[in-house]
């Protein structure tokens, strides 16, 4: 024991080296955490987007968005409520314009996360705008929507034969007049 404390001490004291390398690595795991998936990152450039999401790859065909913009960057696991969505990045000319988070189930009982999510999104952005339907194939559809000065969210929850699904998109809020329509 005695031996051990020593060797504590002269790791302590004569060798800084130590020290600093620990706080790096305490800093730096700091530092590179992801930040939140959320309308704080659109206008974002794809080399701002790659340096805060090094989980992020290109995807090797660009998926096409409303609007004209395109799905160039996805990341595997974004975790919101315990779930693990998939997330598209869509830019159009150069700045990330809407941002896509999906989430497919084969189990049918999906009701517990849709009411996580939803309840989570009633939080942050306020009572929504919601809306249920059933279309021709019988799969329950639920829309709801948060429009913000700046950005709009939309939160889709599709419950088909088979399958449950959780769509979550944020976009900017573009406001347009008559002759833009």
């Amino acid at each position: 024991m005695k031996y051990m404390s020593k060797f504590f001490s002269n790791l302590l004291f004569t060798r800084p080296w130590w020290i600093l390398g620990l706080s790096l690595v305490l800093v730096s795991n700091v530092v590179l955490a992801e930040p939140a998936i959320n309308e704080d990152l659109l206008g974002m450039s794809e080399p701002a987007l790659r340096e805060a999401f090094v989980a992020a790859h290109k995807v090797a065909k660009p998926q096409r968005g409303p609007r004209g913009e395109r799905g160039l960057w996805q990341l595997p696991n974004s975790n919101l409520e315990g779930i693990n969505f998939e997330t598209i990045f869509y830019f159009k000319q150069g700045a990330l314009g809407r941002i896509e988070q999906r989430w497919a189930s084969l189990d049918n009982g999906c009701d517990a996360n849709d009411a996580a999510v939803l309840s989570n999104l009633n939080v942050k952005y306020g009572a929504a705008v919601s809306s249920n339907g059933v279309d021709n194939a019988g799969d329950q559809n639920q829309f709801s929507a948060w429009t913000m000065e700046k950005f709009q969210v939309m939160a889709y929850n599709i419950h088909h034969q088979e399958l449950c699904e959780i769509r979550i998109a944020f976009k900017p809020n573009q406001q347009m007049d008559a002759s833009q329509l």
